[in-house]
């Protein structure tokens, strides 16, 4: 018998297949580390508020300008009548009339004050109204920055515990591909686009009660309240100028909006931290052998396969 006839041959590469099957239990056991970090990293969270607050501020610059045209049309109509009288000059109860009932509930001598007062007090009204648009507005910006950390906070275990069985139920798509293909937060990324909507519909009867109590959800009902009031207010008194400068309804559901926001929040944290992992995936997994062969240049073969099973 010949010197080395008995010796072992090297372990057997792997097919694409079985590439692809050890890559995929990589991928969740990445995808577990980064998410229990991510929920453990809830300080890091920041959410912006809506570009719909943007509306919020435009209908009050509408409210005011509807104010302000309202005052120069009452007093260009009138030359300087009464208010008692200006009602009989516009007594079809158009445009001008309906401004003058506004200006009567608003003044409590209208009767008594020319044009320019009648006009400068529903103007008054209307920008009362943009006034405390502007104030809700400003109640909403610093309470966005904290909801999202103080909801994970409160909630974390079960947080992590919806993320980590999302990640083990799903199989992520071309595996290797998300493992060898070079990009450091692949793998992140397409769990990303996965996850976010069947993730907010779990996570927001868990998270609701905290929302609910949250100061941004109190500035958020009370600027909703205020953009209702503008709404009623300018169809009741003059509603000729809606379609110049009615304020536009929020369509927004806040709830979803803000636990959308927190899985996109905490998606970044896990693609930072899987950069982080696969530069030194020793030590990180529960199948050491696997895990680190994946996240190397070296060969897979029947070896890192065997490690599949590993507790």
């Amino acid at each position: 018998m010949g010197c080395g006839a008995s010796a072992k041959g090297p372990p057997r590469p792997l097919n694409e297949e079985e590439k692809n099957a050890v890559c995929q239990i990589a991928c969740k056991e990445m995808e577990v580390i980064t998410a229990t970090h991510a929920t453990k990293s809830f300080d890091q969270i920041q959410i912006k508020p809506p570009d719909v607050v943007n509306q919020f501020r435009d209908n009050a610059t509408r409210c005011r300008a509807a104010g302000a045209e309202a005052k120069d049309k009452i007093a260009d109509a009138t030359c300087g009548d009464v208010a008692g009288d200006i009602g009989k000059k516009v007594a079809s109860g158009g445009f001008l009339g309906s401004m003058v009932g506004a200006a009567a509930a608003v003044a409590d001598k209208a009767i008594d004050v020319g044009a320019a007062g009648a006009g400068a007090a529903i103007n008054g009204a209307l920008c009362l109204l943009a006034d405390g648009m502007d104030k809700a507005v400003d109640a909403i910006q610093k309470p966005f920055t904290e909801v999202g950390r103080d909801i994970i906070k409160a909630k974390e275990k079960e947080v992590t515990d919806i993320f980590i069985a999302y990640i083990n139920g799903w199989d992520f798509p071309n595996a290797f591909n998300l493992v060898r293909g070079g990009q450091a937060d692949a793998i992140s990324v397409a769990l990303t686009v996965a996850m976010v909507q069947p993730l907010a519909k779990q996570l927001l009867p868990i998270v609701q009660a905290e929302i609910d109590k949250h100061a941004v959800t109190k500035a958020w009902d009370v600027a909703i309240e205020q953009t209702n009031s503008m709404i009623k207010t300018m169809q009741e008194k003059v509603p000729d100028m809606m379609d110049k400068y009615g304020p536009k309804p929020i369509e927004l559901d806040i709830n979803i909006y803000i636990v959308t926001e927190v899985i996109q929040q905490l998606a970044v944290i896990m693609g930072t931290k899987e950069a982080e992992v696969r530069k030194d995936p020793a030590g990180k997994s529960r199948k050491p052998k696997l895990f680190e062969a994946c996240f190397s240049t070296i060969e897979l073969t029947v070896e890192h396969s065997a490690d599949e099973h590993a507790a």
